[in-house]
C-alpha cells in the first residue's frame, strides 16, 4: 500500500523569522500552518509541543536543535538539514523528506505515519523506539542507523544502504531486503524471521542463526 501523500494548499504563505516564529508557538502552544520557510534557519534552538500543518520546509537548517512532542502533518521537507538535531516522541503524518541530511539527528520514540524518505542522507539516525506504519525509505544512505525496538508495519527499503544498522528487537517479518545494503546488519537472529533477502545476503546473515554454510 502507497503512503497518502501530504494534503498542501494551493498556496502557502512564505514565512520569515523562522526560529522565531517556531519559539513564539511553543511559548503560545498555537500551530504553525500554511507557512513557506526557504532557506532559514532554526539551529540550536529549543523547542516543545509545536503543531506544523500544511507546511513546506525548503533548504532550511534544524542542525542542532533540540525539540520533543511535535506534531508534523502533511508536510513536506526538502533539502533540508537535520544533522544532530532531536526531534524526539513526535508525531509526523503524511510527511516527505526529500534530499534531506538526517545524520545522527534523533528521531526515537515517534510515530511514523505515510511519510516518505527519498535520497535522505541518513548515517547513524535514531529511530529508535518508533512506530512506523505505511513509511517508505528510498534510496537512502542509512548505515549504522539504529531502529532498535521498533514496529514496522507496511514499511518499504528500497536501494538503502543498512550497513550496520541497529534491528535488535525489530521484527523484519516482510521486510524485502533485497535491494538493500545490510553487510553488518545488527541482529540477534529472531528479528530475521520472515525478512525477505537475496542468497547472498541469506549467506550474510546466516551466523545469525547459528548455521555453518560450507561451499
Amino acid at each position: 500500500m502507497k503512503p497518502d501523500s501530504p494534503n498542501l494548499p494551493d498556496s502557502t504563505t512564505a514565512a520569515e523569522n523562522m526560529a522565531q516564529m517556531i519559539l513564539m508557538a511553543s511559548l503560545e502552544e498555537s500551530a504553525c500552518s500554511g507557512l513557506y520557510f526557504s532557506g532559514q534557519s532554526a539551529a540550536g534552538t529549543e523547542f516543545a509541543g509545536v503543531d506544523f500543518r500544511e507546511c513546506r520546509f525548503s533548504g532550511c537548517r534544524f542542525t542542532g536543535c533540540r525539540a520533543e512532542k511535535l506534531s508534523f502533518i502533511d508536510v513536506v521537507f526538502e533539502s533540508c538539514d537535520f544533522s544532530n538535531a532531536t526531534l524526539s516522541e513526535s508525531l509526523f503524518r503524511r510527511v516527505e523528506f526529500k534530499n534531506c541530511k538526517l545524520v545522527g539527528a534523533d528521531f526515537s520514540r515517534t510515530l511514523w505515519e505515510h511519510v516518505v524518505f527519498r535520497g535522505c542522507k541518513a548515517d547513524w539516525v535514531s529511530l529508535a523506539s518508533s512506530k512506523l506504519k505505511q513509511t517508505r525509505f528510498l534510496d537512502c544512505g542509512m548505515e549504522s542507523g539504529d531502529l532498535e525496538d521498533c514496529a514496522l508495519k507496511g514499511v518499504t527499503f528500497s536501494n538503502c544502504g543498512l550497513q550496520k544498522a541497529e534491528f535488535l528487537h525489530t521484527p523484519l517479518a516482510g521486510i524485502d531486503l533485497t535491494s538493500d545494503e545490510i553487510d553488518g546488519l545488527a541482529v540477534s537472529g529472531p528479528e530475521l524471521r520472515g525478512a525477505v533477502v537475496t542468497t547472498l545476503q541469506a549467506c550474510e546473515l546466516s551466523r545469525y542463526l547459528g548455521l555453518v554454510i560450507r561451499p
